[in-house]
């Protein structure tokens, strides 16, 4: 697992980034972005977004899903973005990269699942 840590010394915008590239098996898999704490992250759809690329030798697919969520910083916590995709090749090669706005003190980390496992994760 790869790890970013972003500090600011006053309570101003800061843009979190996760990434994470492999292999998956066939058949459907799940990916999203969750915060640790609630009301810290996310202003809409043009502030955060996870995208996906998922390629095998017959099938090239790529996703873009924003946050919908309102309010800046929007209210929710746990799951921010989230995609389900399925694969039917035995092998597919994924791309997958997470930014979201953050705005608080103190610390608020962002996560990136992927099949419930966390494989990335931005520290603030």
């Amino acid at each position: 697992m790869d790890q970013t840590l972003t500090y600011t010394p006053t309570v101003e915008w800061e843009d979190s980034r996760v990434y994470w590239t492999g292999v998956l098996t066939k058949g459907t898999h799940e990916a999203f972005v969750s915060a640790s704490r609630n009301g810290v992250y996310g202003c809409g759809k043009d502030w955060g977004d996870m995208q996906a690329v998922w390629m095998s030798a017959k099938h090239v697919a790529s996703y873009q899903v924003p946050d919908l969520d309102a309010g800046c910083p929007n209210t929710q916590g746990g799951v921010l973005v989230h995609k389900s995709v399925s694969t039917t090749s035995n092998a597919a090669m994924v791309i997958i990269t997470g930014h979201i706005i953050h705005h608080g003190k103190g610390r608020a980390d962002l996560h990136l699942y992927l099949d419930n496992n966390m494989v990335d994760r931005t520290l603030t």
